[in-house]
């Protein structure tokens, strides 16, 4: 009988290691999202995660980029928070802001003419989460990384902050 427990604590020991290691390798609480295969992501497409309220690119060079929703404005403003949407091509607004804002596209950008904009402050964004209509804080980004499986992985954890200031497309600022 002694033996018998003893196997059994055994057994249930692996089982518990093993569970563990598969929990923490989901990316469960850990703040890490993991995505689909890196490939699958078009040149200069951009996709909306609305489980965690981010925008996923891979910019027109292929850089996979992960931009926060919620601008400075909405976010440091409890009573009004207004997200990010994407002004589709299609969308009687987009030649007139694009015309607008000719010019101030960021390089990261490329060719791209894919606009994000927020309503209740009309702020615009180019592909690559920098500001366009003004100077002031681009879209907050969040580390991106590949998993062994090549997978597409966002920490959203820890945002980068950047400004736009003048020419100068990001500089470093405080979240």
């Amino acid at each position: 009988m002694g033996c018998s427990l003893a196997v059994l604590a055994v057994v249930l020991a692996v089982v518990a290691v093993g569970g563990c290691i598969a929990f923490a390798e989901s990316g469960a609480n850990t703040g890490k999202v993991t995505l689909r295969d890196a490939d699958s992501y078009d040149y200069g497409s951009i996709d909306f995660n609305g489980e965690n309220n981010f925008y996923l690119v891979r910019t027109p060079s292929g850089q996979l980029v992960a931009y926060s929703d919620l601008d400075a404005a909405n976010r440091s403003n409890a009573s009004q928070q207004c997200r990010v949407i994407v002004v589709h091509p299609q969308d009687p607004a987009h030649a007139r802001i694009e015309k607008e804002n000719l010019g101030r596209f960021s390089g990261q950008a490329g060719s791209s003419t894919t606009l994000l904009r927020e309503v209740c402050n009309d702020a615009v964004y180019d592909i690559a989460g920098v500001r366009l209509d003004d100077d002031g804080r681009n879209l907050d980004q969040f580390s991106v990384s590949l998993d062994r499986e090549n997978r597409v992985v966002v920490d959203i954890t820890r945002r980068i902050c950047t400004s736009r200031e003048q020419r100068e497309f990001r500089v470093s600022a405080t979240c």
